[in-house]
């Protein structure tokens, strides 16, 4: 799966793995230190490609790695 990523898109994946699998936005940014509005692109990158799940947590989103095939 990792070789259907871009390099900043393997980055937020590992990321959000080493978190446990699952992450707040907000500290994504803080993590990677990437700007808001990239994170937010790869975040929807990633989401359109079936990699990860967002739901709304408060002001931010609760990003989640999807394991389903």
């Amino acid at each position: 799966m990792l070789r259907l990523l871009t390099g900043d898109e393997r980055t937020m994946f590992k990321t959000i793995m080493d978190s446990g699998g699952e992450d707040l936005q907000k500290d994504l940014i803080l993590r990677t230190r990437m700007s808001n509005a990239k994170v937010s692109r790869l975040l929807d990158k990633l989401e359109e490609k079936g990699v990860i799940s967002k739901e709304r947590h408060g002001s931010t989103n609760r990003i989640k790695i999807r394991l389903e095939p």
